[in-house]
């Protein structure tokens, strides 16, 4: 821990545990991309009660400072989870019943569309960018024969 050249410089080394943990990414696509004030709300059931966290997503929390733009929630032996995520835009997104030990992304729910949580798979997210390539690639070699037509051999 750095504090400006006041006291001397300290270095904090944690082990780690076995509790769980949830990592929630907002992502806006109607409010700012980076879900800027969203409010993540989290509730499980925690040492026999039930425990509300909430995380607002900011850039900076002081001065010298930046947040991370993901919600870390510690959940004890907590085995399941209760997610709220809602968007600068109003839209509200619930999860339920979500599973611990998870890092994952929330997108933000357009109000026509039916709200399956937004979650998008990593998987599903190379697929699409895949798709896209491989979509200008075909666009760029049928443009390319058209004008170049004395270059292409039978």
């Amino acid at each position: 821990m750095a504090n400006f050249a006041i006291t001397p410089n300290w270095l904090f080394h944690s082990n780690g545990a076995d509790n769980n943990f949830l990592v929630l990414k907002p992502v806006g696509t109607i409010s700012n991309r980076n879900a800027i004030e969203a409010k993540v709300t989290a509730v499980a059931t925690i040492g026999g009660e039930e425990v509300t966290q909430v995380r607002e997503i900011t850039t900076a929390s002081s001065r010298h400072a930046q947040d991370s733009l993901s919600a870390d929630f510690g959940l004890g032996e907590a085995t399941s989870t209760d997610i709220t995520v809602k968007f600068p835009s109003g839209i509200v997104v619930e999860l339920k019943q979500v599973e611990p030990n998870q890092t994952f992304e929330i997108l933000e729910a357009a109000p026509s569309l039916p709200n399956t949580g937004g979650i998008v798979p990593p998987w599903q997210t190379l697929l699409m960018v895949s798709a896209v390539f491989f979509i200008a690639g075909v666009l760029f070699l049928v443009f390319w024969t058209i004008s170049n037509p004395r270059s292409v051999r039978p």
